[in-house]
């Protein structure tokens, strides 16, 4: 059996949580068209899933950060790499989402 290694189970959750949160966002674009004609439907559904998606992205926020940190990338990387460029533009785009 493989031994498990800490940077493997950080990389797994993040890759989890983005899957819950993304994938939340896409069902939940699908649906709420479709329940706005009943009363209250589209609010209750929105709220239950930020009870998951919430949750989701500070498990996202968290390990992305300790993922940046076992990749040995500094804040000073972010504008002076090529990879640290594509982690700003990435990062940039969570913010946008998170204020929709």
């Amino acid at each position: 059996m493989l031994p498990i290694q800490a940077d493997a189970v950080i990389l797994w959750m993040h890759v989890l949580a983005a899957c819950v949160w993304i994938g939340g966002q896409v069902v939940i674009a699908a649906i709420i068209p479709l329940v706005r004609g009943f009363d209250g439907l589209a609010t209750s559904t929105g709220r239950r899933y930020q009870v998951v998606a919430w949750p989701a992205y500070v498990v996202l926020v968290v390990t992305g950060i300790l993922n940046m940190r076992s990749a040995g990338i500094s804040a000073h990387d972010l504008v002076e790499t090529a990879v640290g460029r594509t982690l700003t533009i990435k990062l940039g785009f969570g913010v946008v989402i998170a204020q929709a």
